[in-house]
């Protein structure tokens, strides 16, 4: 059996190997540091089309379920539930509308909604998508 010429031991630090020689010379060798991967705007790589596609209609239905919770006596003018909906109800409202201007107030048009259509172009940004990628998930979401 012979001794090998060359003794590898790693010590506490995870990216430093020691490497002693049966010579007697010790030698620091680093090892590669492991990265992990993003995603790059810069070069339009690891784009996700899908991810946004998840990410907007989840925050529509965390959104909901909080209205829901946190006004549950709301009644528009007709005398419904404000957010007394489902998938019947939104699909009869897409199909036989009525389609109008909403009665929101100032504060609701002025920054309620452009916070959450940023919010949907955020989503869209930030799996690499491009400005003009984004702006069509910004309409889908304003359409749901």
């Amino acid at each position: 059996m012979t001794v090998p010429d060359v003794i590898e031991l790693s010590d506490m630090a995870t990216n430093r190997t020691v490497n002693i020689s049966m010579s007697g010379k010790a030698w620091l060798k680093e090892k590669p540091v492991q990265t992990t991967q993003s995603l790059s705007w810069e070069t339009g790589t690891d784009k996700s089309y899908l991810i946004p596609a998840l990410e907007i209609p989840a925050f529509l239905l965390l959104l909901n379920v909080y209205d829901r919770l946190a006004y549950p006596n709301s009644v528009e003018s007709d005398g419904k539930k404000t957010y007394d909906t489902n998938l019947s109800t939104f699909w009869a409202h897409v199909v036989h509308g009525p389609w109008g201007v909403d009665q929101d107030s100032f504060a609701m048009n002025q920054s309620g909604h452009p916070y959450q259509g940023s919010m949907y172009h955020g989503f869209a940004r930030s799996a690499g998508l491009n400005y003009w990628e984004s702006l069509f998930y910004d309409n889908v979401g304003s359409f749901l």
